[in-house]
């Protein structure tokens, strides 16, 4: 078994990938665009198990072969593969990176017949870093291929973007996640592994975060206190706050709770709680406008985290206007 047949979705993308395999016109450079954890790496981490392979078929990797096994494990590495990834608080690709690599793409292969370079955020380098890149990508070194990853064109240049092929990685349909996740986690309960594929939002690798230990447990209390907001119960707020700061994941229930939100918001479920998180329907329709205001409620809770607020009072002051919005559509206190 090959990365590429462990890849959940893309079966379009991936065909025309292996047709250009098997015709022996795989482009020197490559950007594969979709949302985070969708796919994108592992895809790439495929191509180059059949790039690299030491006997392919066809364009197809055995799987087998000591250059596959070293592509499979992450830890161990191939020496004609190279990576990079963005850095620093400013998470950007560095132009010394990619100097380094374009001096590392013009080297004879050690020991497959080309070298790949997989560079996860093309729309995270910086005007100099991307600049750098382009030389390699106008005059490319014999046998050298390229794999950007990216989010989005908005941020890449559009030099960069005329001189690759673009494929686009687009969100896995639920019932499909969640298929693969049940298959990945038997062991788990369906409402945990029903709410990770929701907050997921069609991206494998961010739903399979969501079932490890500490972010698990996270959510299985989400739902929890989601289902005592639903049910009017004010005096509980403090306590609940209380355990949302004990959690120390500010970030995790931010997503939460917008997930949560987006399932009133995209209609998967009218005037319900969400079967997919188990919780206790809100009383009544939810209108847009107040998924609206809601949704700018934890935006300003969010941002009075980063003022370093007191997190206990931040967090109960957006618990009551969340529950003044949602369940009796009153207007939140702080707008």
């Amino acid at each position: 078994m090959t990365l590429l047949d462990t890849l959940i979705g893309h079966h379009e993308v991936r065909q025309r990938l292996e047709h250009r395999l098997h015709d022996g016109k795989f482009p020197h450079a490559l950007l594969l665009l979709g949302p985070p954890g969708v796919g994108k790496g592992l895809l790439a981490r495929g191509l180059a198990q059949a790039l690299l392979c030491a006997t392919p078929k066809r364009g197809v990797a055995c799987g087998a072969c000591p250059a596959c096994r070293q592509i499979e494990d992450p830890t161990v590495g191939h020496p004609d593969l190279m990576g990079i990834e963005p850095v620093g608080k400013k998470r950007e690709i560095p132009i010394d990176a990619v100097r380094q690599a374009n001096a590392w793409l013009g080297l004879t292969p050690l020991a497959a017949k080309r070298r790949l370079l997989i560079l996860d955020g093309a729309d995270r380098l910086n005007r100099f870093s991307a600049n750098a890149l382009l030389k390699t990508l106008e005059e490319p070194a014999p046998g050298a291929h390229l794999i950007l990853l990216g989010v989005s064109t908005a941020r890449v240049l559009p030099t960069i973007l005329s001189r690759c092929v673009k494929m686009h990685l687009h969100p896995v349909a639920q019932p499909d996640l969640l298929v693969w996740l049940s298959q990945k986690y038997p062991d788990l309960p369906e409402t945990s592994l029903a709410r990770a594929a929701v907050i997921g939002g069609g991206a494998p690798g961010v739903a399979r975060g969501w079932l490890e230990e500490k972010r698990l447990k996270i959510m299985e209390r989400f739902g929890e206190d989601a289902a005592i907001l639903a049910r009017c119960e004010p005096a509980s707020l403090l306590e609940m706050a209380q355990r949302w700061v004990s959690m120390d994941d500010f970030e995790a229930i931010g997503i939460l709770i917008r997930a949560w939100l987006r399932q009133f918001f995209d209609a998967m479920i009218p005037q319900d709680g969400g079967s997919g998180f188990g919780l206790t329907p809100l009383p009544g329709a939810v209108e847009p406008q107040r998924l609206l205001q809601a949704e700018e409620r934890i935006t300003l809770w969010e941002e009075d985290l980063e003022r370093m607020v007191n997190p206990l009072l931040a967090t109960e002051g957006l618990l009551i206007d969340l529950q003044r919005v949602l369940v009796h559509g009153r207007k939140a206190y702080r707008t």
